[in-house]
């Protein structure tokens, strides 16, 4: 499973569209995506109800996302035999 993520990450740095952002700075990469992501989040995250608009908030975020993370590397990476909190100390 490892390797195939790792293949994975790779293509996607190969990609030409992401090549094509290596030079740029942070701050031009957030401006020239910004509104791509907002509309794949809503559309994949939030309209779906994966995840929850959280109390507070006007929409599901890029930095919402940050807290499924984990989550989800437990959900296909923490072996059977190990407890969550281990697995992702080893992530």
């Amino acid at each position: 499973m490892q390797i195939r993520f790792l293949k994975a990450i790779y293509k996607f740095r190969a990609h030409p569209r992401i090549q094509e952002l290596a030079e740029l700075s942070p701050d031009d990469i957030n401006s020239r995506l910004n509104t791509s992501v907002r509309h794949y989040i809503k559309s994949s995250f939030e309209d779906s109800e994966v995840l929850p608009v959280l109390p507070g908030e006007k929409a599901v975020t890029a930095h919402n996302l940050r807290g499924a993370y984990a989550e989800i590397a437990t959900h296909f990476f923490c072996p059977p035999n190990q407890g969550t909190h281990g697995s992702c100390n080893s992530i």
